[in-house]
């Protein structure tokens, strides 16, 4: 086995756990606050590698400071698309998409959140929402209200069960 000394944020920590064992790969979890340092280690040389958003990483990669190797998403990026997913790369079941949404507290009035969302909705169909995701990497993808809970939810016990196999614990 391969020891790597790899960044997972806590954002990636668990497709950073699920790759390694799908590849079988020992590495050390370094805990960053942002990726912007992480990315800066990595190009020092302190990092061998890291798992981040595509904004973060993109303008290293597009300069040639960085190698982007796979992509998490389910296909390949807009903003990266001669790199590979997970699933082409020979691994099908790691798949892991960073999502936004606009949430409220339970008891908000099925109205309030309707014209939450008519509102979150119009403003994704303008052009200077979609140029400024354009320049984060972002993909806009909508759901309804309820999809989006019910995703919430099925994200949750999917990367539950993987932090807990994976023994790990977080620190104070």
């Amino acid at each position: 086995m391969l020891s790597r000394r790899c960044l997972f944020t806590a954002a990636s920590a668990a497709i950073g756990i699920s790759l390694a064992r799908a590849a079988r790969f020992e590495f050390v979890h370094v805990a960053y606050k942002g990726g912007v340092t992480a990315v800066q280690d990595v190009l020092g040389g302190h990092l061998s590698a890291c798992i981040s958003t595509i904004g973060t990483l993109l303008s290293n990669v597009q300069s040639g400071g960085l190698r982007a190797l796979v992509t998490t998403a389910p296909r390949r990026s807009a903003a990266l698309p001669d790199v590979p997913t997970f699933k082409e790369a020979g691994y099908p079941t790691l798949e892991s998409v960073e999502r936004f949404g606009l949430i409220v507290p339970s008891r908000t009035p099925a109205d309030t959140i309707g014209r939450l969302h008519k509102a979150v909705h119009e403003a994704l169909e303008t052009d200077a929402v979609r140029a400024g995701l354009a320049k984060l990497s972002v993909e806009p993808a909508e759901a309804l209200p309820s999809e989006f809970g019910r995703l919430i939810g099925s994200e949750t016990r999917r990367w539950a069960e993987v932090v807990k196999d994976s023994g790990f614990k977080p620190i104070d």
